[in-house]
């Protein structure tokens, strides 16, 4: 009984720690309701979209598949890996294509826009660094530990470790949270406006 109280006392901490996690990635992360254009017509075409480029990258491997007489449970695993590469490697190149776009677009715009848009670059700029930040913390309490207990001697190693511990949980969070956000919202890249999405979706590709 009282493993089973443990167990599920650190399930709810678990979950509740989570929720935490989702609320602060999307307090900073994701753009207000009224920035967000929730069009059916434009939510329709991004689903089909979505589908419909699911589907060709698996029509177009097939081939290859039968050329090279691969399992299909093989062949569907690595492209299910593949893909989630994909998806966790986007954060990390917006992070270098998203000043550039951003700057580009609001170069190109007419006098008026563009200080309009420039003004609006504060939320694209908090989303960033709270990005960048969190993934730094992340490197230093996991990595950070390591180092000290080999220079330092393993009892500091161990203490900064269980010191960080909070803090690399919270970043871990933070971050994986984060990956399905960045690649909805790009960043928040909307708020300065409603095409650079859209834009930086073809970049990325």
């Amino acid at each position: 009984m009282r493993a089973r109280r443990l167990g599920k006392a650190g399930t709810g901490a678990g979950v509740a720690l989570m929720a935490q996690d989702r609320e602060i990635v999307e307090r900073f992360l994701k753009p207000p309701d009224d920035r967000i254009l929730d069009d059916p017509t434009i939510r329709g075409i991004q689903l089909v979209r979505f589908w419909f480029g699911v589907s060709i990258s698996m029509v177009v491997e097939i081939p290859q598949v039968w050329a090279r007489d691969i399992p299909l449970v093989d062949w569907l695993a690595n492209w299910l890996l593949s893909g989630a590469v994909r998806v966790l490697a986007v954060p990390f190149l917006l992070l270098a294509t998203v000043p550039l776009a951003v700057a580009a677009f609001i170069g190109v715009a007419r006098d008026g826009h563009r200080r309009r848009m420039a003004a609006r670059l504060r939320g694209p700029s908090v989303a960033l660094g709270m990005f960048v930040a969190h993934w730094l913390l992340l490197v230093a309490t996991a990595i950070g530990p390591f180092w000290l207990g080999h220079y330092k001697g393993e009892l500091v190693g161990g203490l900064t470790f269980l010191a960080g511990l909070p803090l690399l949980l919270r970043a871990i969070g933070f971050v994986s949270m984060s990956v399905p956000c960045v690649a909805r919202y790009m960043f928040r890249t909307m708020e300065v406006h409603q095409a650079l999405p859209a834009v930086l979706t073809v970049v990325l590709v």
